[in-house]
């Protein structure tokens, strides 16, 4: 059960996934890095799909820099560039919103809600929009997860502007929001909130958090699946 567990949540500014392969000019090139403190997916030319929890502090307090009207900094991996672009309009998904006004914190609303948040901004453009899908994954299914940044569990790695893969991914369902992954060779780690995971090149999930037991740890997604509608309703280009 995950109240058992350490759960840690996966936004910082400085470090990232742990493993995989850096990623060339053209793999997965929707996935964006946002005011230096989490990953994301342009999923349209002024929408960034990531977590929610990358917009409160530890004690579920809203983060002043990430606000309506703001200017932020959005690294772009496809163009090699990053463009400041001033927030439109933040979304927080409703149950995960429900969930911090309550009391909780950052962690507990990622455990038990949906963490996801739609982030509008001035365009960027030139940069293609990813497929994503909506169906339940089987356990057992092969996927690729995307981040940026350490090399080692111990130590801090340099930042790299690109994706990195993780490859040989065993699926276990953890309740019908959650998607969890582990791998022996690639973990996610600090910095890769909000990144997405692939199946082939669409996307059925993004990263919230990792969790390590006495003899196990894993990575944790939101499914795609359980937030369609939701999402259609905020992003017609879906």
């Amino acid at each position: 059960m995950i109240k058992a567990l350490a759960l840690i949540l996966l936004s910082t500014s400085t470090y990232a996934l742990i493993g995989g392969v850096v990623a060339q000019d053209n793999d997965y090139p929707s996935q964006v890095r946002f005011a230096d403190i989490c990953s994301g997916t342009l999923v349209a030319k002024k929408y960034i799909v990531t977590a929610a929890h990358c917009f409160y502090d530890a004690k579920g307090t809203r983060i002043r820099d990430l606000k309506v009207r703001k200017k932020i900094k959005v690294r772009s991996y496809h163009l090699n560039k990053s463009k400041r672009v001033r927030i439109k309009k933040i979304t927080i998904h409703h149950e995960y919103a429900k969930h911090i006004k309550e009391g909780k914190n950052r962690v507990l609303a990622t455990k038990y809600s949906h963490d996801i948040a739609v982030l509008e901004i001035s365009p960027i453009r030139g940069v293609p929009s990813p497929k994503i899908s909506f169906h339940k994954i089987a356990d057992g299914t092969e996927l690729t997860m995307t981040g940026s940044g350490c090399t080692t569990k111990k130590k801090r790695g340099p930042f790299k502007y690109g994706s990195v893969t993780s490859t040989n991914t065993t699926i276990n369902t953890r309740g019908n929001n959650i998607l969890s992954t582990s791998s022996p060779t690639t973990r996610a780690c600090l910095g890769d909130s909000g990144g997405a995971i692939y199946e082939g090149q669409t996307i059925i999930g993004i990263n919230t958090a990792f969790v390590e037991t006495s003899n196990n740890e894993y990575n944790l997604h939101l499914r795609m699946s359980e937030v369609e509608q939701w999402l259609r309703d905020l992003i017609k280009e879906i």
